[in-house]
């Protein structure tokens, strides 16, 4: 319980790129992130350069979960094609938050 409550607000990385090759792995580690954590999940994205639809599916396959706890799954710090990725979508308004020095617009 003190490591769940240390690790509650700590940001899951997501970096480099995320696509087909390794949406599997993104989903394992993000379910376990948010079973170690209380709250909303939030993800840091300074690192990310690169999503395809395979990493857009398991970020909605995470927040549909979450959702059904009340817990909201946030993107942080955005940028670049990513948040371009998810300003098409229409994704941007769910999961794009814009504290931490997030690029919003």
């Amino acid at each position: 319980m003190e490591q769940r409550q240390r690790d509650r607000f700590a940001p899951f990385p997501l970096r480099g790129e995320l696509d087909l090759s390794n949406a599997d792995d993104l989903l394992t580690s993000l379910l376990a992130h948010a079973r170690d954590t209380a709250g909303e999940v939030l993800c840091d994205c300074s690192e990310l350069d690169y999503m395809d639809s395979s990493a857009l599916a398991v970020l909605i396959e995470v927040h549909s979960s979450l959702a059904e706890d009340g817990r909201p799954l946030r993107l942080v710090n955005v940028h670049g094609s990513p948040l371009r990725v998810l300003e098409i979508t229409g994704l941007a308004e769910r999961f794009v938050d814009d504290r931490n020095g997030a690029d919003a617009s």
